[in-house]
């Protein structure tokens, strides 16, 4: 029998956090006696995972691989006369998540200004979530078109307007 190294831990460490992921189960899950068990027979040389240590280190770890998302913007007016800009970004995962909603109230709602937004929550996705934002995607207001223009000087970026 091959002797179980780091490499083999992180494989079953990674492939934890997937499972616990892809099946909707709960952290707790590894902490079930039936489960520790079956991986006793199964891994006898794998080190148990708690849940403590699958939602503070492996599912961290793991969901900081990079992966390949849209960002999508779009803002309204409230009927309080508060207007508000969205970014949701979805992932290949088919996963969308609501990053930020700014109150621009204050703000002129200018290009410029929408472009220096999508530029903070763009580098804060790829920086804290570890996604690599391949398009940016808007409603046809004049901001938002305007906005596209300098951002398509970008790298990688390409605008895509619905």
């Amino acid at each position: 029998m091959q002797p179980w190294s780091s490499a083999h831990q992180e494989w079953f460490e990674c492939h934890m956090a997937n499972i616990t992921a892809s099946c909707g189960f709960p952290f707790s899950w590894v902490d079930n006696q039936a489960v520790r068990d079956f991986l006793d027979d199964l891994l006898s040389n794998a080190a148990h995972l708690s849940s403590y240590q699958l939602t503070s280190c492996v599912a961290v770890k793991n969901a900081s691989r990079r992966c390949e998302g849209t960002l999508q913007t779009d803002g309204w007016t409230g009927v309080n006369f508060h207007h508000f800009v969205a970014f949701v970004v979805t992932t290949v995962r088919c996963k969308a998540h609501t990053i930020k909603v700014v109150d621009v109230t204050a703000d002129r709602q200018t290009a410029e200004h929408l472009k220096v937004l999508v530029k903070e929550i763009i580098q804060k996705v790829e920086k804290d979530w570890g996604v690599k934002i391949v398009a940016v995607t808007s409603d046809a207001s004049a901001p938002d078109c305007y906005a596209h223009q300098p951002l398509s000087s970008l790298p990688g970026y390409e605008a895509r307007l619905r």
